[in-house]
């Protein structure tokens, strides 16, 4: 059995304000696009180079109105989806777009949390549920702002667990 992955993560900056819109089913959605940079040191000339990626994300239903209110242009976004290619035809001609589906979306500045960062997923949660995921976010954008500090590889025998079966 073969087995596959569609999932994308994306951490930049907006490069414009969001765009709010509805589909003709009336479902809320925003486009906006996220700028990744990466960088090197040329070999030859031992220079600093920097290549920027754009990157077109839509969001649908609540996390779609939640980014057109806190999103601007600008803002450093962690976005976690899956990679669509949008097909239509204009004017007889076939045309495509690649696009990230956004799944989770954690705003990492502008309107924050004490822990500094804000966590939006696709499902309504209870506040209970919401402050339970609020904290495992906050943990997980604390290690993925510091890389530097690691977390240690655990394995089936180091987990406590009192399931009766």
């Amino acid at each position: 059995m073969t087995y596959s992955l569609n999932r994308i993560t994306l951490l930049g900056h907006l490069g414009q304000d969001p765009v709010a819109r509805f589909s003709n089913a009336g479902t809320a959605f925003t486009t906006f696009s996220v700028a990744t940079t990466t960088r090197w040191r040329d070999r030859q000339t031992q220079e600093q180079r920097e290549e920027t990626e754009w990157h077109s994300v839509v969001c649908w239903g609540p996390l779609a109105e939640i980014a057109s209110k806190h999103l601007h242009k600008g803002s450093q976004v962690y976005v976690e989806g899956e990679l669509r290619t949008r097909k239509w035809e204009r004017d007889g001609v076939q045309q495509q777009r690649a696009e990230v589906r956004a799944r989770d979306l954690i705003m990492l500045s502008g309107q924050s949390t004490h822990s500094g960062s804000t966590t939006y997923g696709k499902a309504p949660q209870s506040g209970h549920q919401r402050a339970e995921k609020d904290q495992q976010r906050s943990q997980q954008s604390s290690t993925i702002s510091s890389q530097s500090n690691p977390q240690p590889d655990l394995s089936y025998d180091d987990i406590d667990d009192d399931i009766p079966f």
